[in-house]
């Protein structure tokens, strides 16, 4: 049994207009993700092209091949920049433009003033393999994500296209053929169907999978992250701090928690206004960035409190680690107006210690930020609870903040 051209071709459109469907309800759903947008765009033009092409020999030549054309070389090229949107690249307009323009400039001489259909194949498809050909060269290059496995496949239908627009380019040089209908008894005319045809499905579902796994990391990060600081916010520290309190009790190994918040913040909203307390935080935050060490986790726990956990770090090691923290938030320095507005750090260090939960940790380096508090602020008090009693000496080696 034979391929059936027509039918093939039917099936082509068809798969086009749904990809555009499902492009279309993603991006209602997820508006501000616009590689969606061009993509839909793109399935709807190549559809749109493959309904005109289907209608050569029925309709005027400025629609069937002009438009027809038109539509595909667009469509084609709305794909490529949809590439170059999702990984970042720069989609050079100034390069696509000036091509497409003389795509359609050649189109029209070899239709209306020397008509060659061999020069008008080789003219299209010369610009569909440079640009797939681009979006080959892009996905290639890209860096590795969660979904391996969609951009193989990605790569793999563009690289497709690359070959079969070659094949379409040497062909049209050799044969030089001069009927530009499609021939339905023709098996190379199906079988290059069958590949397209494919190549839709491969193409738009790898680049929905892309896009679906982009969503997910973009859900991840505002789940876990806090907008303004950039640091982990207090659910995901606490599920992480947990995994941590669980390691360090199966290997036995030390982990303390700093409890920290900034003295006197609320004044400072309240003189200098919240902007310039939403900055401090900024600043604050990337202080507790670069005071803790490889491997420890920080996040904001609400307001102006913060908290870290350091895996195998002693009572002493902690505490170096908190003071560090205290002298480096001292020297933040912010303008506002005409005033310079300072603030100082009060911190509780505790040790997790034998059948400890992260509740019960975080209850006892509470109490001792209060103590710290109370104590008269700008300070670092140590709980005392566990086995952990040695010494505790302070060694402060910290780098100058930088001028703000």
């Amino acid at each position: 049994m034979g391929l059936d051209v027509s039918t093939l071709h039917i099936a082509i459109i068809g798969a086009l207009m749904f990809a555009a469907v499902v492009m279309g309800a993603m991006r209602r759903v997820h508006p501000e993700e616009t590689t969606l947008t061009t993509w839909m765009w793109a399935n709807i033009l190549l559809a749109t092209a493959g309904l005109l092409f289907g209608w050569q020999g029925k309709g005027p030549d400025w629609l069937t091949i002009i438009v027809a054309n038109l539509a595909s070389v667009t469509g084609t090229g709305l794909y490529v920049i949809g590439i170059c949107q999702y990984f970042g690249k720069p989609a050079r307009p100034r390069v696509f433009v000036p091509l497409l323009v003389a795509v359609m400039l050649g189109e029209l001489y070899w239709l209306y003033v020397e008509p060659l259909l061999w020069a008008r194949i080789v003219n299209v498809s010369l610009f569909t393999l440079l640009t797939t050909g681009y979006a080959v060269y892009i996905i290639a290059r890209a860096r590795r994500t969660d979904v391996q496995i969609a951009i193989r496949f990605l790569l793999f239908g563009f690289g497709q296209h690359v070959v079969l627009f070659l094949t379409r380019i040497a062909g049209a040089l050799v044969y030089k053929p001069d009927t530009q209908y499609l021939d339905p008894h023709s098996p190379f005319i199906a079988f290059a169907l069958m590949l397209m045809l494919m190549d839709v499905f491969v193409v738009n579902t790898s680049f929905v999978l892309l896009v679906a796994e982009k969503l997910q990391r973009r859900l991840t990060h505002l789940a876990t992250i806090d907008e303004l600081t950039g640091l982990l916010n207090r659910r995901a520290f606490n599920d992480k701090a947990r995994g941590l309190i669980a390691d360090a009790t199966r290997t036995r190994r030390p982990v303390a928690v700093l409890l920290m918040d900034l003295d006197f913040f609320k004044l400072v909203n309240d003189r200098f206004g919240h902007h310039v307390g939403d900055e401090l935080l900024r600043c604050f935050a990337e202080v507790l960035q670069r005071a803790v060490r490889g491997g420890d986790i920080v996040g904001r726990m609400g307001g102006e409190e913060f908290c870290a956990m350091l895996p195998t770090a002693n009572r002493r090691e902690a505490y170096q680690v908190a003071e560090r923290i205290r002298g480096l938030a001292a020297e933040v320095v912010l303008k506002a107006g005409d005033a310079r507005v300072h603030t100082t750090l009060s911190a509780g260090v505790a040790v997790v210690t034998a059948g400890d939960t992260l509740e019960k940790v975080l209850a006892r380096a509470d109490r001792a930020l209060y103590e710290a508090k109370n104590g008269g602020r700008n300070r670092v008090i140590l709980d005392v609870t566990g086995d952990d009693t040695d010494d505790v000496e302070i060694d402060l080696e910290w780098a100058p903040a930088p001028a703000r």
